[in-house]
Order: C-alpha cells, then structure tokens, then sequence
C-alpha cells in the first residue's frame, strides 16, 4: 500500500461538488466516474490533470474514527465524504485546495506521524501561507510534544485565532 495524501468534508459535500471545483481550479476536461454503491452511497474516481501531473482522485462517503484521526469536528457515528489520491508531486497543493472550498481536514501522508489537520472554508485558501503561519507556533511548544500533535495545536490555533485573542484580551494576558 502507497502512501496518499487524504481530505475530509462534511457529507453533505457530494461528488458532483468535489468534481466542480476539480473542473473551475484545475482541469475543465476532468473525467467524472462516480456510481452509487450497493449501500446508497456515492463511491468512485474523478480523472484530471494538474500541471502536467496526470491525478485520479477517489471519492466515497463513509464513516471516520475521529479518534485516529484526531478530527474533532465530526463525530463517531457521523458520515463524511472522504478524498484520496496518491501522495507525490502536487498532491498536497490540490487536497488543500479542494477541502479550502469546503472546509475540513487534510491528512498530507497518511503514512507519517503527522495527523490530519483543520482547513477553513475559504475561496482564497493558499495553503504555502497556511503551512507559513503554522510553523512559528509549532515552533514555540514545548520539545517533548509529538510533531503530528503539534501540527494539531497549530493548526486548531489558527482554526480559532480571533476566539482565542478574544478570551486573552477578556482575561487581560494581552
């Protein structure tokens, strides 16, 4: 088994939707081959290129072990539509910003200790700034703390900046 770079979005994000912005941010020549499975639920591949990198995309609906993955937004028994593509060249550039449009997780390489992090909602998602944001704050804890839960608190930080400069400002820490 390769490694693959992995997102996660809420379910109701349905393939049609994944494939639209496949279509308008990278490929208007994509390919859409999604069926509905023997349980009802959406599962297959979308076909597109990206800079000269020829991508098969995966698709399917199913349900997460948020403890695993760390994921805090959906629960145990919560069903989530589920990304995945082999973990080379461009791949973490594109699973950002497909799960930018949506707003969810992306594990880089599910391979690796790193675990999934959080993803705003956003159009204008540039994940080189995200990663740039991050790293100072990964920086500042503590040694002893794992990189993948470090990369976790960055990332859940960043998630909640304007709350938590709220609370500090409240408690008068800044």
């Amino acid at each position: 088994m390769g490694q693959s770079t992995r997102g996660y979005v809420n379910q109701t994000v349905s393939a049609s939707d994944i494939f639209n912005v496949i279509q308008a941010k990278f490929d208007k020549d994509a390919v859409f081959s999604i069926s509905t499975g023997y349980d009802g639920k959406e599962i297959g591949h979308i076909y597109f290129n990206y800079i000269e990198e020829d991508r098969k995309l995966f698709y399917c609906v199913g349900e997460i072990d948020t403890k695993e993955k760390n994921i805090i937004d959906f629960n145990d028994d919560e069903y989530y539509s589920y990304l995945s593509f082999n973990y080379w060249g461009s791949a973490e550039v594109i699973m950002a910003e497909i799960v930018g449009e949506f707003g969810g997780y992306m594990e880089k390489n599910d391979c690796d200790e790193e675990e999934a992090f959080y993803i705003p909602k956003s159009s204008n998602f540039n994940f080189a700034a995200f990663n740039q944001a991050r790293q100072p704050i990964i920086d500042v804890l503590d040694k002893n703390i794992d990189s993948g839960t470090k990369s976790q608190i960055a990332s859940q930080v960043l998630k909640h900046k304007e709350e938590l400069l709220n609370l500090l400002q409240n408690q008068g820490v800044c």
